[in-house]
């Protein structure tokens, strides 16, 4: 994950900032945290050069799944964090993308991450 920019969405702060602390002991060189749909988007419009996002599947009681397949669209692998256990065999229409469930331990993070990364078409295969 050297150097790696992430993007994360998360609505809690402190779960934020632990997934900011794995990433950075892990190499990340940026991690870009924003707590709403609205937050995402804008820096999504932004154009960073993300390795990945790690979304939430609901925030504020909203599905992220929408913008999940439009950041994937574009190229971004997304690692989905939840404490909904019913997806820890994965999210209906992302079959590529790594679910870690809440509390995660900081190696499944990480290697979910760089799942992510290595099989997403645009990006690692």
């Amino acid at each position: 994950m050297n150097d790696a920019r992430l993007l994360v969405l998360e609505e809690e702060l402190l779960i934020a900032l632990e997934i900011q602390r794995i990433a950075e002991e892990a190499g990340a060189a940026v991690i870009d945290l924003v707590h709403s749909l609205d937050e995402l988007g804008a820096y999504i419009r932004a154009k960073p050069p993300y390795a990945a996002a790690i979304m939430e599947v609901r925030v504020k009681g909203v599905s992220t799944l929408a913008a999940a397949a439009q950041l994937q669209l574009v190229g971004l692998p997304v690692v989905f964090a939840t404490a909904y256990n019913h997806y820890r065999r994965g999210v209906t229409g992302f079959p590529i993308s790594p679910v870690v469930l809440k509390p995660f331990e900081s190696t499944a993070l990480v290697e979910a991450i760089a799942t992510a990364v290595s099989k997403h078409p645009a990006i690692g295969a």
